[in-house]
């Protein structure tokens, strides 16, 4: 939902930057954003109408349903921008509403777009090993490297790690929350929407998200087994020492269970 909402706000920042005067450029956004939020509502309303009627005369199979939701995707996106909107806005109001109108229904729907999604997700991290690293790889800085590792440490570990102290949560469940978050599929799209615009610093910042998705992929990638599988075992202890405790409380109220004690503390002490 976050990344959503920041692909939003930034594919309409670079519409501002790239127009002028400042009054042209709010009112080519205020026409994007309204023709992206029509194109979506209108195309959500029309294809729940259509999947309604498909099911009550029966001309539905399981099998093409599964092409709805991600055809109604590519749809507002396509239509929007051919209208001069925001195809990016039209397919995110589009997939709210959608979600919305379908209710329970949506879970059906998702299941092959789940794994289409992630077909397109391996295909990115694919083409973005092979050509966006080499590439790139010339404008890697120690400054870029240096921020690339901030962004993943003190940038957002430090921000979460102070959210999460009103909860129960122990030290290392905070670190554990904090560290691991940052993959990369919404830091990439976010460099191509600034990638053909004409911002200042624009091959910095595409270097540093670049570097910054590589850092995430390699890091976390390594350290996300171990240091899971530590945390699991250090929690299954935890539960088990804390049932036999409860176990104790209760061999000292009920009559003759007393003797059963010692077998308890072998097993679980």
């Amino acid at each position: 939902m976050s990344a959503s909402l920041g692909l939003v706000l930034l594919a309409l920042m670079t519409d501002l930057e790239a127009h002028a005067p400042l009054s042209l450029a709010v009112g080519l956004i205020v026409e994007e954003l309204g023709i992206g939020a029509l194109t979506g509502i209108s195309l959500a309303l029309i294809a729940w109408r259509l999947l309604r009627r498909s099911q009550q005369e029966g001309w539905e199979l399981p099998r093409w349903s599964q092409l709805t939701l991600p055809g109604l995707a590519l749809l507002c996106f396509a239509l929007a921008q051919a209208l001069g909107g925001s195809g990016f806005i039209a397919a995110f109001v589009g997939g709210l509403l959608t979600g919305h109108l379908l209710g329970k229904q949506k879970h059906h729907l998702l299941e092959a777009s789940e794994e289409l999604g992630s077909l397109f997700s391996v295909v990115t991290w694919l083409v973005f090993g092979a050509l966006v690293i080499p590439a790139a790889w010339s404008y890697f800085s120690p400054s870029i490297w240096l921020y690339a590792l901030l962004s993943l440490t003190l940038a957002r570990m430090l921000p979460v790690y102070l959210s999460l102290l009103g909860t129960r949560l122990n030290n290392e469940t905070r670190l554990f929350i904090g560290w691991f978050g940052p993959r990369g599929l919404a830091t990439i799209v976010f460099g191509v929407i600034i990638m053909d615009t004409e911002l200042q610093a624009r091959n910095t910042l595409l270097a540093t998200a670049i570097c910054t998705v590589l850092l995430s992929v390699i890091l976390h990638g390594l350290s996300a087994n171990p240091w899971a599988a530590h945390l699991g075992r250090k929690n299954v202890r935890h539960v088990q020492r804390g049932f036999v405790i409860d176990c104790f409380s209760v061999l000292l109220v009920v009559p003759g269970a007393l003797d059963a004690s010692a077998k308890v503390r072998h097993l679980y002490l």
